[in-house]
């Protein structure tokens, strides 16, 4: 989606994080991917229910809400695989997405298993390595699984498409979900990385798609801060960093950073200095707007669409553009500014996981309209990730055909 709007303003960027290996197909008969089409046929939205980095989470048995920031990505039970249909009562099985070795194991009882924040889980250390300098082979943990199979003990030997389980609800959880944890390991210990690193927008186009449409608006300026309100469609759910950068002065909010410092805590959204960011929710069913007013009495004080916030900083998500689909919808404050900030010396920008895609510089000015302006659509110069260890052995998908 472009903007037609002109004048002097912020300029915006999308780009997405250049790697040097290019994904390589699934080669295994055995193993599928769900149906092209069955996650929704409307919006590329169902096999995400929640995504890697900051989040508001709505927990409906306990009635609270609250801001947190999610170590992995949560994939839906609702989904068809090898002309199998399963749902929560009759949940997937998982399959390991590479081959490698059993790394960590927990389980035992399920009382014990509700116990633990994870529940039920398993961690494959995989033969291929990540392509980014250091950051040594692929770690995959499936967390919250109803049972483990026999014979995975820690350093045991696992295949690709090897079974390892039913999806589940164990742990700290109210539904049956898969979440999906991708780390690497160096002498520092161990650190989280963005899930969508392992998937490719060009050869699964079912479950997420490259960055293209979005929309921005810039909902205050003052003398030492500014606010943007930024929305993206659902299925691009690959976002890794937004940053402000002009003469002097660069800010960049990194999700695979923030996570490092992030653990458990909740309500905390400065972990930048000079940047707090505040993520409405991953919207699964309803669309963006719908959503706001489902969840807005549970948003605290800070949220600028809390009712909560003094009139002046009080901005609700109003009825238009992308905010009616299912869109990921963040606000994001850069404070500091300069004292000469002038901003049509400014950039701001949307970086993802993958490859080259177009940069545009799109005006955003102040004016009552709420379409500010837009990250320029494109497509990707060349489909490039993180992973892949020069062999030509590809990863799979999670779900395998009985």
């Amino acid at each position: 989606m472009s903007s037609s709007h002109q004048g002097p303003g912020i300029r915006i960027r999308m780009r997405s994080r250049p790697s040097r290996t290019t994904w390589c197909r699934r080669s295994r008969p055995t193993c599928w991917a769900p149906t092209r089409g069955a996650i929704s046929s409307r919006w590329l939205q169902r096999y995400f229910m929640s995504v890697f980095g900051p989040r508001f989470k709505s927990v409906s048995s306990s009635n609270v809400g609250y801001f947190d920031f999610h170590q992995g990505s949560d994939i839906t039970p609702d989904v068809t695989s090898g002309g199998v249909t399963y749902h929560e009562d009759s949940p997937p099985p998982i399959v390991s997405m590479c081959a490698g070795e059993v790394d960590d194991v927990i389980d035992g009882p399920d009382s014990e298993m509700e116990q633990l924040g994870t529940g039920r889980s398993l961690q494959v250390r995989c033969d291929q390595h990540f392509a980014v300098p250091g950051w040594g082979p692929i770690l995959i943990a499936y967390r919250h699984l109803g049972a483990i199979e026999a014979g995975l003990p820690e350093g045991a030997r696992v295949e690709k498409c090897q079974l390892i389980g039913p999806m589940g609800a164990s742990g700290h959880t109210s539904n049956v979900h898969l979440h999906l944890s991708v780390r690497r390991r160096d002498e520092t210990g161990t650190h989280n990385v963005h899930p969508l690193r392992l998937f490719d927008p060009a050869t699964m186009p079912h479950l997420l798609t490259a960055m293209a449409d979005s929309e921005v608006w810039q909902l205050e300026r003052n003398a030492s801060d500014i606010l943007f309100r930024i929305a993206v469609p659902h299925s691009m759910a690959q976002i890794l960093a937004v940053g402000l950068a002009g003469p002097g002065y660069e800010k960049r909010y990194d999700f695979e950073h923030v996570s490092e410092m992030a653990d458990d805590d909740r309500d905390q959204n400065n972990f930048i200095d000079g940047v707090e960011l505040f993520a409405y929710p991953f919207n699964r069913g309803l669309v963006a707007y719908q959503r706001y007013l489902f969840d807005r009495a549970d948003f605290p004080q800070p949220y600028p669409a809390s009712p909560l916030a003094p009139t002046d900083d009080f901005y609700p998500m109003p009825k238009r553009g992308l905010l009616t689909t299912p869109a990921y919808v963040i606000d994001v404050r850069f404070s500091d500014l300069p004292p000469d900030y002038d901003p049509t010396q400014y950039t701001l920008t949307l970086t993802d996981v993958f490859g080259a895609i177009p940069a545009s510089h799109q005006p955003v000015h102040p004016s009552e309209a709420a379409v500010q302006g837009a990250f320029a659509p494109g497509g990707h110069t060349a489909i490039v990730r993180g992973v892949g260890d020069g062999t030509g052995v590809g990863l799979v998908e999670v779900f395998v055909a009985p």
